[in-house]
């Protein structure tokens, strides 16, 4: 009989929360043939209001999942128990250290009922997350610490310096944390668009916020010589992190152009890295980086910052891993690609998807995570 994993985390069809909602989407979607999943998803998009499309009371099927989308206002240990015994759920999965709201009550029912708990911290503990608003999250993280809200759960990781901040700021211990990279999206079946010489058509997907340095990005196309564009999809968070990029941008020479073209469904992501020549993604800090997964995937290179990512092995592998400090290493790796005739540039596609097909092995990694579900399940709570 299929164990229940209980979830909760943002999920379609909302646009806005990146990352951590694709993770989950390819964990149900790669595992539900042994598990029964049922999330508890916020029934409204990131910093919106209005409720999302398409959705009705109760539960929702969307995928292989079961979700029920709720507001804010229902987060209370009375109705998250409730729900709990309503899916029979045998382990509880958790996404965000910050999201308290949601994960006291649900910790102290999990608890009432004996039921294990996994946190995965979504990158929220890695140091240029932490330095973002500082004071606040280290208050919150050392009050964390004092009242042990989280004694006895477990901790999901998706790399060595995950673990490490994991170890640094959470009251465990190296035994509840279990290290497993994300599932990855597997590869469509789509052409690619023909690469031009001499021409260049850069895409930066991703939230629009400092963090995520776009407007780094955007310093590169000004500095880089020749036809070139730079096509950005995300949620616009940060408007005036925009208007400063749009500022730097008017730089342009004429054959340079910023545009921004909305926000993808994480379904949609994928299938635009086959119109574009490469991803630009000087990013300050990721625990993963599903935009930039996902593009080695369809065979596109990237151009990411160095030391940010998991994926320093990546440079000279079919893509550029340059140093954030030296601007000129990313504006030659511009320039590099687009000197590429198609000929050049199918062939570094190539190295793009053999890169991807040995670092991303999917159906070992969905036995690890149907193996680590089924194990903490057996061995139930240990304090």
């Amino acid at each position: 009989m299929k164990k229940n994993v209980f979830v909760f985390s943002s999920y379609l069809p909302a646009k806005r929360y990146g990352g951590p909602l694709k993770s989950v989407y390819n964990l149900v979607e790669s595992t539900s043939d042994e598990f029964n999943y049922y999330l508890i998803s916020q029934d409204h998009d990131f910093q919106q209001t209005e409720k999302l499309p398409g959705i009705k009371p109760g539960w929702n099927k969307v995928g292989k999942a079961n979700v029920l989308y709720v507001n804010e206002s229902d987060y209370s240990y009375k109705n998250i128990l409730k729900w709990m015994k309503e899916c029979h759920a045998d382990i509880v999965y958790l996404c965000s250290v910050y999201y308290c709201q949601f994960n006291f009550p649900a910790v102290k029912a999990a608890n009432t009922l004996g039921i294990p708990v996994i946190l995965a911290p979504r990158s929220d503990l890695l140091p240029n997350c932490i330095h973002h608003k500082y004071l606040k999250k280290y208050l919150y993280l050392k009050a964390l610490r004092v009242i042990n809200r989280y004694k006895g759960i477990w901790y999901h990781s998706t790399s060595d310096e995950e673990t490490v901040s994991i170890l640094k700021w959470m009251k465990t211990d190296k035994d509840h944390i279990i290290q497993l990279p994300n599932i990855a999206s597997t590869r469509l079946d789509m052409p690619r668009t023909k690469k031009t010489k001499d021409q260049l058509h850069m895409v930066y997907v991703g939230r629009i916020h400092p963090r995520k340095n776009l407007k780094y990005a955007v310093e590169c196309l000004v500095n880089a010589k020749g036809n070139i564009t730079l096509d950005v999809y995300g949620a616009m968070e940060d408007e005036k992190y925009w208007k400063e990029c749009e500022s730097i941008a008017s730089q342009c020479k004429d054959r340079q152009k910023l545009t921004y073209c909305g926000i993808l469904s994480p379904l949609e992501v994928q299938q635009k890295y086959y119109q574009y020549d490469c991803l630009i993604f000087p990013t300050l800090n990721e625990n993963y980086g599903h935009v930039i997964v996902e593009a080695l995937i369809a065979g596109c290179p990237a151009i990411i910052s160095k030391g940010t990512t998991p994926w320093d092995d990546y440079d000279g592998n079919g893509g550029f891993c340059c140093e954030l400090a030296d601007p000129d290493q990313f504006v030659k790796a511009i320039m590099a690609l687009k000197a590429m005739n198609n000929d050049e540039y199918i062939a570094l596609s190539k190295c793009n998807i053999e890169y991807a097909e040995s670092h991303f092995n999917n159906n070992i990694l969905e036995k690890q995570y149907v193996e680590l579900f089924k194990s903490i399940i057996e061995q139930k709570k240990s304090f």
